[in-house]
């Protein structure tokens, strides 16, 4: 079965919380294609879209963010399914 190709460029939204964290640092990145581009949704800076530029392997996306003292980092983590035109997980 083929991969169903919607799903193969995935976009992540996610609403960040209030934090100890540096947002205008905060960058994400996807499996083997480095870092993607961030585009805020709001002037707070607490929602955010971003996008795989090609297809996927099966991986994650990543987004990370220094904490204010710059000696932690905060980072989140989604993991992607790839699945079939039925809805099926690729082996």
């Amino acid at each position: 079965m083929a991969p169903n190709q919607d799903n193969l460029k995935p976009e992540l939204e996610l609403t960040l919380a209030e934090g100890d964290y540096q947002k205008q640092q905060l960058k994400c990145y996807a499996y083997g294609q480095g870092q993607l581009k961030v585009t805020w949704l709001n002037k707070e800076m607490t929602l955010l879209k971003t996008q795989a530029n090609k297809p996927l392997p099966v991986g994650r996306n990543n987004c990370t963010a220094p904490s204010n003292s710059g000696q932690h980092y905060y980072w989140y983590s989604h993991a992607w399914l790839r699945l079939t035109d039925v809805g099926k997980p690729l082996d």
